[in-house]
């Protein structure tokens, strides 16, 4: 999806994979948003 331009590489990075339910939970509690301009350029 990044490399056909639909999703950023930040926005990817956002998602979160886990084995177990603790481990989710731990993830979500560490997560920050990350701050980035809004549009995608038409490069």
């Amino acid at each position: 999806m990044t490399s056909s331009g639909f999703l950023k590489q930040s926005n990817q990075d956002m998602l979160l994979v886990a084995n177990t339910v603790d481990e989710a939970l731990e993830q979500m509690q560490q997560y920050g948003v990350p701050i980035e301009g809004k549009w995608i350029g038409r490069d």
